[in-house]
């Protein structure tokens, strides 16, 4: 089972210019994990201290936002697509 995660823009300089990058992990939090194992400039601006997805950063599974509280125990479907995404906050 593969799984393609979906970055922004600002990040692709740090996987060969790519728009994605396939994991075969079965969590989001694993797969998130991956990516940066595979490219490790990514983690940098990915994760945090403790290993997880940075403050500023939010992830979504076919269209549904997982909170972070969730991504470590969030399955990912057969085909799933991760995208990573900035949190908008402001007003």
């Amino acid at each position: 089972m593969v799984t393609t995660i979906t970055l922004p823009t600002p990040f692709r300089r740090y996987v060969d210019n790519q728009q994605t990058v396939r994991s075969r992990a079965t969590t989001v939090a694993t797969a998130i994990e991956d990516a940066c194992q595979q490219f490790p400039q990514l983690a940098e601006r990915m994760l945090g201290p403790q290993g997880g997805l940075m403050g500023h950063l939010t992830a979504s599974m076919d269209g549904e936002i997982v909170p972070h509280t969730q991504l470590a125990t969030t399955k990912i479907g057969d085909g799933a697509v991760i995208d990573i995404l900035f949190v908008a906050c402001g007003g």
